[in-house]
């Protein structure tokens, strides 16, 4: 038997902000994942997708950092686009066989323009949210992909948050 969610979600109130964002952020995630059933990709394999056809193929290492997953995840998602000919990886980059390539098929790039039809259904939900909720989202993302490269670069034993500052710029981030 299937609970009711008219129940479920007046049990929100009590949630924190960052309990309702994540509680928002799963509910996005389903529904995505209902509608990309019929392309046999989910939504994080989807948006792995998009960021190889705007970046293009990228080392396993750097796509890992740039999506904001552990390794193994990532590792086992793109084992499963590979399955699909999504995605293909090139060990030996260099020489270095423990440096990995992966890069977005043909078949990949066919499933992306699929989902951007299916976007279309989804982007009238997105845009009941409104402009400034987006932009709200848009600064704690950003605040926090900067606190998170702030406190791996202090876990580095020896190295100051000075010693991390890039050549060209102010900042340290």
């Amino acid at each position: 038997m299937r609970p009711d969610t008219t129940t479920r979600m007046t049990d929100v109130d009590h949630l924190t902000t960052s309990q309702l964002l994540t509680v928002a952020a799963n509910l996005v995630s389903h529904a995505w994942n209902q509608r990309l059933i019929q392309l046999s990709v989910t939504h994080a394999g989807l948006v792995t997708l998009q960021e190889l056809a705007i970046a293009g193929p990228q080392r396993q290492i750097d796509l890992a950092t740039r999506l904001q997953v552990a390794g193994q995840t990532l590792g086992r998602m793109l084992h499963n686009l590979e399955e699909r000919d999504l995605v293909s990886r090139t060990a030996g980059i260099n020489g270095d066989t423990r440096q990995v390539l992966v890069t977005l098929t043909r078949r990949g790039n066919d499933t992306l323009a699929q989902a951007k039809k299916l976007e279309t259904v989804l982007e009238a939900t997105e845009a009941q949210l409104g402009d400034g909720l987006r932009s709200d989202l848009l600064h704690i993302l950003q605040s926090h992909s900067r606190n998170h490269q702030k406190d791996r670069r202090s876990d580095i034993p020896g190295m100051s948050r000075a010693a991390h500052k890039h050549p060209h710029s102010s900042d340290s981030c």
